[in-house]
């Protein structure tokens, strides 16, 4: 069975996040915490954002995989000789990171993709790049999709693993599957995706969201990951404490978050 490690950062650590030293000297620190080895360090989505011109970048329904890839290549070409720093402190803690990275316009600042990374300690590289597929409803227009749903299909330290970007996870969720228009780009994709996953019987499923303040906020998209995929022995929602319209009424318990977005052997980093 996976193990896996969470970085889980709060209100406080959240901030520095368009600080990339600053959050790389975070991943160091929880490598030097760790007790034990791990197959996987997993952080919450947008754990380090990135800028960049997104003009001639198609969007929404209409974004094109290659301009994915441009992009994912753009942000690995900073991020690769930082990461390394840490390959230093982990290699002997932890077998591969899956890193969220949320890449903005320059000038637009909702307009942007949301990327997760996963880089081998080993190799000292990115070995796949995926994002987020299914977005909500504001981003409809400004959101550079990752459109090759294979890329979420990931062998990872031998396990068949789907990596998900924040709201991806919704692609499995029974009520989502009940209402939404099979013949929308939404429908479409929640078919397409249903039957990779189904036959790729994957054991592990890592998700990356971005605001996670309830113990409930991801239960019927895991519930439907149960049904759906009974070959699922793992599973953890990336963990960031706080809620995405800043509202200070949350779940003041932060154990029984961890405790409800969690299967298998995942032990908690609180940074």
């Amino acid at each position: 069975m996976m193990k896996i490690a969470r970085v889980v950062t709060t209100k406080k650590t959240k901030v520095a996040n368009d600080n990339i030293d600053e959050r790389i000297a975070m991943l160091q620190g929880v490598c030097g915490r760790l007790t034990g080895e791990v197959d996987v360090l997993q952080t919450p989505g947008g754990y380090i954002m990135l800028d960049k011109d997104f003009r001639g970048l198609r969007l929404g329904e209409e974004s094109s995989q290659e301009d994915f890839l441009k992009v994912a290549e753009d942000a690995e070409k900073i991020l690769s000789p930082k990461i390394a720093k840490v390959a230093d402190a982990c290699a002997l803690k932890a077998g591969f990171l899956t890193l969220g990275v949320d890449v903005n316009d320059d000038a637009y600042y909702d307009v942007g993709a949301e990327l997760v990374g996963t880089y081998s300690f080993e190799a000292r590289r990115f070995i796949h790049w995926t994002g987020k597929s299914y977005p909500v409803a504001y981003q409809a227009n400004t959101l550079l999709y990752c459109m090759d749903l294979k890329t979420h299909l990931q062998e990872i330290a031998g396990y068949k693993v789907i990596v998900l970007g924040c709201h991806d996870l919704n692609m499995f969720s029974p009520r989502t599957r009940a209402l939404i228009n099979s013949s929308s780009y939404k429908g479409r994709t929640v078919e397409v995706f249903s039957d990779l996953s189904r036959k790729y019987r994957p054991t592990v499923v890592l998700q990356h969201p971005h605001f996670t303040d309830s113990p409930r906020i991801w239960t019927t998209g895991w519930g439907g990951v149960r049904k759906y995929l009974p070959t699922v022995t793992t599973y953890s929602s990336g963990i960031h404490y706080e809620n995405m319209d800043g509202d200070p009424e949350r779940e003041p318990r932060i154990e029984k978050v961890l405790a409800n977005l969690k299967m298998g052997t995942v032990v908690d980093i609180i940074v």
